[in-house]
């Protein structure tokens, strides 16, 4: 289909998010917004969460673990009255500064059930509880999802994004952290859940999910995730494109280790690369924004994802 006038920079990112056509690789930058959902204290830069996890530098602290007898879940953890917060005033705070029109606004929740359940307990308490008490892990899995399907309907609710995204990341940059059995098992219902209430209030599903994630990539396709966030070259793209290119979009994250030292040029070409890999049916829209990658590399990727992008699919 030959597109005679230029989509707007937000009609174009909702097409490559959807896989509908757009005319161009997405500038993320121009055409979304991310709203900070200020009621929830569930992830900190520092201090302590209302869990009452420790986070430092966004990480939970595991010297002080508030679950040490995953058994004892019920009496230990307990969730926040949602009911009680003033949502009201908080979103019409945090959405003063939305530019509607032009973007689309994306909400997102972070801390999913994986992360949380580390967050209570550490790393290797949690995977080895997996294993050793599957009962008391299958309820605290299943409750903390609960929580978080309130908090779905609290954000949608008041926020009205048009994407909403949770974050939980199963793999380390060699392999998921569990077998694809087990996270099918603990994991993968929540998940399903957190999908289909999204979509029943006609909003986007993002799965944020870095690290090595190449065996549960099928199950996101099932489920129904739109796009997949942070998509990170330790997964063997080209093998995933093959298989599911067709069927989910992709945010790539490129590859951070490299970019905290390459220079300018190699920044424009790994933009380049992306696009070439991930974007064939219209479904690549690369950023990248994190701290560790100097600034000027970031604005390379920008212009360049831009530059290169503009006539992506009109030269195709």
């Amino acid at each position: 289909m030959e597109i005679q006038e230029r989509l707007s920079g937000k009609e174009n990112c909702f097409r490559a998010y959807t896989r509908t056509g757009p005319d161009r690789v997405p500038s993320f930058y121009r055409a979304v917004q991310f709203v900070n959902v200020s009621a929830l204290r569930d992830r900190l830069e520092d201090g302590t969460d209302w869990f009452g996890v420790r986070w430092v530098e966004m990480v939970p602290d595991y010297r002080f673990p508030v679950l040490t007898d995953v058994a004892n879940w019920g009496e230990v953890i307990k969730f926040p009255d949602l009911d009680a917060l003033d949502w009201k005033a908080a979103a019409e705070r945090d959405c003063a500064g939305l530019d509607r029109e032009n973007k689309l606004i994306w909400a997102p929740l972070r801390v999913g059930p994986f992360e949380r359940i580390h967050s209570f307990m550490g790393m290797d308490t949690a995977l080895l509880c997996l294993y050793t008490e599957p009962e008391a892990m299958h309820g605290l899995i299943e409750a903390y999802v609960d929580y978080r399907m309130k908090v779905i309907d609290k954000v949608i609710g008041y926020y009205d994004p048009d994407i909403v995204s949770i974050h939980d990341d199963y793999g380390t940059q060699l392999d998921l952290f569990m077998s694809p059995e087990m996270w099918r098992e603990f994991f993968k219902p929540g998940l399903r859940r957190f999908v289909e209430r999204v979509h029943e209030a006609g909003k986007l599903f993002c799965m944020h999910s870095c690290g090595k994630v190449d065996r549960v990539v099928g199950d996101f396709v099932e489920i129904g995730v739109d796009f997949w966030d942070s998509v990170q070259p330790c997964c063997d793209l080209d093998e995933i494109y093959r298989l599911y290119g067709k069927d989910i979009s992709f945010s790539p994250a490129m590859d951070l280790q490299k970019l905290s030292y390459c220079g300018t040029d190699e920044a424009r070409a790994m933009a380049r690369e992306v696009i070439d890999q991930l974007g064939k049916h219209g479904n690549v829209i690369p950023r990248d924004d994190s701290p560790l990658v100097p600034p000027e590399n970031l604005d390379a990727i920008k212009d360049e994802v831009e530059k290169y992008g503009r006539d992506y699919y009109r030269a195709s």
